[in-house]
């Protein structure tokens, strides 16, 4: 199992509905498995304040968030 695999695994364990991230060439390959990923709405941002607004609004309607950036 790729490290990728795992992550996507261990989002949807956990019941995380809804990821942003910000623009990351060492993500590529777990963004791309979490767009391939039905049961979890991706929505990149452009940066890191504007991802956490986005969690916030997330789970303020309900949704298991999460946000992925490098650091």
């Amino acid at each position: 199992m790729s490290i990728n695999d795992q992550i996507i695994g261990d989002l949807i364990k956990n019941q995380v509905e809804f990821i942003t991230s910000v623009p990351c060439k060492q993500l590529a390959g777990v963004l791309e498995k979490i767009d391939q990923t039905p049961s979890i709405t991706h929505v990149p941002s452009n940066r890191e304040d504007e991802g956490i607004g986005l969690c916030a609004g997330a789970t303020m309607g309900g949704k298991r968030s999460a946000i992925i950036m490098q650091n």
